[in-house]
């Protein structure tokens, strides 16, 4: 049975058989969505999050709305360096969401999901003043405790330091983050965490630790087919992931990873 079958199936089974079938559709098709962006599968993406976010809709889940309209935001962004009106789409979409939030009363971690992507469509319109005047409202001290329900501002902070240079301030930060997440098994987190570390180390020189915490980045997503999260990056995950392959830091499986990356930028 292909995996399109398997899908009609459980569709079909939640519009027949679940009391409230738009509220589970809305879940089910948006977070199926966000697995083939992270696959870069991005035309089927933006067919699951448009029915998601009509489903949801529907049921009038708010939540599962304003998350859906946050990957609408993440597919437009993906192509915005090709197809540049995808941007004021994106910037449409992620609007949206923060309208939600502030209508609505929704999870903690939906907004922080909305807020973290307009951060995103601020660094790639270029749009530096808001995202630093962003930045420095959520930017912890050293001695300051990083709790968990900030730590998606927290990466996306790290990544406005990143975009400014400010390297080693970055790489302070994500160390921090990563012990974090290592030690509440947040293995995705901490992907997203080490690949942003290696873009710090890059950045002051650490060429040696950065190939190997990319290596190990690499091992990991490999596993699951996880591409955008390397690809959000552009340009300096780019040269980054060119580089390794010219001096060999990889073989094997990653190496050959790597290359498929590097031909999907």
């Amino acid at each position: 049975m292909s995996a399109e079958e398997v899908y009609q199936q459980v569709i079909c089974h939640i519009r027949n058989c679940v009391p409230e079938p738009a509220i589970l559709e809305s879940i089910f098709n948006i977070s199926l969505a966000s697995i083939e962006y992270e696959r870069n599968n991005l035309r089927a993406a933006e067919r699951l999050v448009d029915s998601g976010i009509d489903a949801a809709r529907a049921g009038r889940r708010t939540n599962s709305i304003a998350f859906g309209l946050t990957i609408r935001a993440y597919i437009c962004l993906a192509s915005a360096h090709r197809r540049p009106e995808n941007l004021s789409q994106a910037q449409a979409a992620i609007e949206t969401a923060v309208e939600y939030i502030q209508r609505h009363k929704l999870y903690p971690r939906t907004a922080s999901q909305v807020y973290t992507c307009r951060v995103a469509t601020w660094l790639t319109a270029g749009n530096m003043e808001k995202a630093q005047a962003w930045m420095q409202g959520v930017l912890p001290s050293p001695e300051e405790l990083l709790p968990f329900h900030k730590e998606l501002e927290h990466i996306a902070a790290a990544q406005v330091l990143l975009a400014l240079r400010r390297y080693e301030e970055a790489s302070s930060l994500l160390d921090r983050l990563s012990h974090q997440a290592q030690s509440g098994k947040r293995f995705g987190r901490w992907l997203k965490i080490t690949i942003l570390h290696a873009l710090a180390l890059h950045g002051f020189g650490n060429d040696g630790e950065a190939m190997g915490m990319l290596e190990s980045c690499l091992v990991f997503a490999r596993k699951e087919g996880y591409k955008r999260i390397f690809l959000d990056e552009g340009e300096p995950m780019q040269a980054l992931i060119r580089c390794g392959l010219q001096v060999h830091s990889w073989s094997g499986p990653e190496a050959f990873y790597a290359e498929q990356l590097l031909r999907e930028f």
